[in-house]
């Protein structure tokens, strides 16, 4: 991976369970890509939410990943 976005090794502990990888100005989990306009606001938002326990709890994208995974978890019991 080249250009504006490279990874950035940010040395954070990654707290939220859906996360996959950053970059300079985006951050990549399991549900997609979020771009933003500089690796300061990239890293606010990584700090705010991704890195920080029970901060990914409040993530929109984060929060309805986890509700999928509990409802279809309840539904394999179900029919279990």
């Amino acid at each position: 991976m080249g250009g504006k976005n490279r990874p950035a090794n940010r040395n954070k502990y990654w707290a939220c369970p859906f996360f996959k990888w950053d970059g300079a100005r985006d951050v990549n989990c399991e549900g997609g890509r979020i771009s933003f306009p500089s690796p300061d606001a990239a890293n606010e938002y990584m700090n705010a939410f991704c890195a920080n326990n029970p901060g990914w709890e409040g993530c929109t994208v984060a929060r309805k990943l986890y509700e999928y995974y509990e409802r279809t978890e309840e539904d394999y019991e179900k029919r279990g």
